[in-house]
C-alpha cells in the first residue's frame, strides 16, 4: 500500500512541476525595444522602420514626418519581473511585464522612463505578441524620442 502512495505521490509531485515549468515559459517573453527620434525635419523613415510605417503614419505619430531609429535593444521578460532601460545619455527607465495570457496571445506591459528624478512616462498597456506598440516621450536632442515594443 505505502509502494502505491508513494508512486501517486511522486506523480502528482512531477505533473505539479511539469505544470510549473509550462507556466513559466508561457509568461517569458523576448521583446524588442527601438529607440527612435521623431521630428518634424523632413519626411524620411529609416530603412529599418519601414515594416512599422502604418503605425508611425497613426495618430497621435503622424504629427511628425521624420523617424530616425536610434537604436535596438533586445530585452527577455519574465512575468513580475522588470529589465533596466537606458536611453540615449540620460533617460534611463525598465520595461516590466505585469501579466500575460498566452492562450489569447496579450500581454500586460508597463513602461517607465525617467530623467534623474523625473518621471517622464509611466505606461501601463495591453498588446497582442507580435504587434507593434509606440509611445512618444521626452524631447531628445534633434526631436521627440519614441519608443516602440514588440513582444513575442
Amino acid at each position: 500500500m505505502k509502494i502505491r502512495g508513494t508512486g501517486l505521490a511522486g506523480l502528482l509531485a512531477a505533473c505539479v512541476v511539469l505544470s510549473a515549468n509550462g507556466v513559466a515559459r508561457a509568461e517569458e517573453v523576448q521583446c524588442e525595444v527601438l529607440s527612435i527620434r521623431a521630428s518634424t525635419d523632413g519626411t524620411a523613415i529609416s530603412q529599418s522602420l519601414e515594416p512599422y510605417r502604418p503605425q508611425l503614419m497613426r495618430p497621435p505619430l503622424n504629427a511628425f514626418t521624420s523617424f530616425t531609429l536610434i537604436e535596438t535593444r533586445q530585452l527577455r521578460l519574465s512575468a513580475g519581473a522588470s529589465q533596466p532601460l537606458t536611453l540615449g545619455n540620460d533617460i534611463g527607465g525598465e520595461l516590466r511585464l505585469v501579466s500575460s495570457r498566452p492562450e489569447r496571445e496579450r500581454l500586460r506591459l508597463r513602461l517607465t522612463l525617467r530623467r534623474g528624478e523625473q518621471t517622464l512616462v509611466n505606461s501601463q498597456v495591453a498588446l497582442t505578441r507580435s504587434h507593434p506598440f509606440f509611445v512618444a516621450g521626452p524631447i531628445i536632442p534633434g526631436g521627440t524620442l519614441v519608443v516602440g515594443i514588440v513582444c513575442r
